[in-house]
């Protein structure tokens, strides 16, 4: 596995996550309905990915980490500064997102 991991260059691993193609369309609101129903697609999805493969543990990855060649781990350490930085950013826009949903449920009431 090391040898895998010991021929991928910053380059090969950037390539490798970026996507190919016509970048995606602007979204915009589509009513309530459906943006709330896109919202809560957008949560399951997150959820599902964390509890089927995130939630593991970071012990396996720190297994695939250690057999990483050094001349990919500074792709691998811009990912995680990546994944850091844009998880931050999320956990602000879930905690004002989930305060206007509350705020637009109590409007509705009971």
């Amino acid at each position: 596995m090391g040898k895998k991991f010991s021929a991928w260059s910053n380059n090969r691993l950037r390539n490798l996550l970026a996507a190919g193609g016509r970048p995606p369309r602007k979204q915009r609101r589509q009513g309530v309905f459906v943006d709330l129903g896109r919202l809560k697609s957008l949560t399951l999805e997150w959820s599902r990915f964390r509890d089927e493969v995130w939630a593991e543990g970071v012990a396996s990855y720190q297994k695939e980490v250690d057999k990483i060649a050094s001349s990919s781990v500074e792709g691998l350490r811009e990912l995680l500064e990546d994944a850091a930085t844009n998880l931050e950013a999320l956990i602000k826009e879930c905690q004002l997102t989930l305060k206007e949903v509350r705020a637009l449920k109590q409007s509705v009431g009971p």
